[in-house]
């Protein structure tokens, strides 16, 4: 037990997988410090081909412990119905979508699903990880498998998809044993046509509730630093506030560190032991 002002705030014992979200504006490192997983990692990249990833300038499939769980139906591209090509979600679909354009989008969902399933339950590794980039374009898929549209939705039918959201994916990934790491995009919030200065998830705003754990990657544009800070810790909410890493690189850094296996060691787990992946 530990004391929060006045109040007892229970400690729970060190659990060896973990639901990690990481958000951040585009550009702040997400990618880089979820790839820097200690081991085998399943990605599922769904903004655009994986191909020409580059991480740190090396290119994704370069590294030996990426898995890249492919996904024909590419959401960066809109295409005919294809299972190379792929198909397109953007913010154009303010309106409902035709019969085969909603076909199309379902076919997506389902393929993201059918793949999201197979690696959880992938074991051809040692100390597996899943790391999805990025949940902003899953929470879309869905939305238009299921509503057709993107805008002009009752709020009466969000319900469906936020249930899919949380027990297809969140709940899915605390049964699987495995580490599985979300990456979110977070967005300026905007209110009367004025810029607030806050941020907002773009996406599936109980991100926060289903997690773990929650990064922040955040850059600072006037110090051209890169940072990383626990948003939030449900086993140990003194870590709320920690920083991961601070430099003027992307993260992971050879020497500052700032990577997945600190934040392992942060939480408890012990990184060296072979079964980091396992429940």
């Amino acid at each position: 037990m530990t004391s929060i002002k006045g109040f007892d705030q229970y400690k729970f014992p060190a659990r060896r997988s973990f639901a990690i979200t990481l958000q951040g504006l585009d550009g702040t490192g997400k990618s880089s410090l979820a790839l820097s997983a200690p081991g085998d990692i399943a990605y599922l990249f769904t903004e655009r081909s994986a191909d020409h990833l580059k991480i740190n300038g090396v290119p994704v499939v370069d590294m030996p412990n990426v898995h890249p769980f492919e996904i024909p139906y590419s959401f960066g591209y809109r295409k005919t119905i294809d299972l190379v090509e792929g198909v397109r979600i953007n913010d154009a679909y303010k309106e409902q979508l035709t019969v085969d354009e909603l076909n199309e989008q379902i076919l997506a969902w389902e393929y993201f699903q059918s793949l999201y399933s197979a690696s959880l339950d992938w074991e051809q590794c040692a100390d597996p990880f899943v790391v999805i980039d990025s949940m902003s374009t899953v929470y879309k898929s869905a939305r238009l498998a299921i509503n057709g549209r993107l805008e002009k939705v009752r709020g009466r039918d969000y319900g469906p998809v936020n249930e899919s959201m949380e027990q297809l994916v969140y709940e899915a990934a605390k049964a699987s044993g495995k580490t599985v790491i979300f990456l979110n995009r977070l967005k300026e919030k905007w209110v009367n046509d004025t810029n607030t200065g806050m941020h907002v998830i773009d996406g599936y705003s109980q991100t926060r509730f289903a997690s773990h754990v929650v990064v922040e990657c955040r850059y600072d544009y006037k110090t051209k630093t890169y940072a990383q800070v626990i948003d939030k810790c449900v086993d140990d909410a003194t870590l709320n506030g920690e920083q991961l890493y601070m430099g003027d690189t992307y993260a992971p850094h050879p020497t500052h560190g700032g990577d997945i296996a600190g934040l392992l060691t942060m939480l408890g787990v012990d990184v060296e032991d072979t079964g980091v992946g396992d429940a």
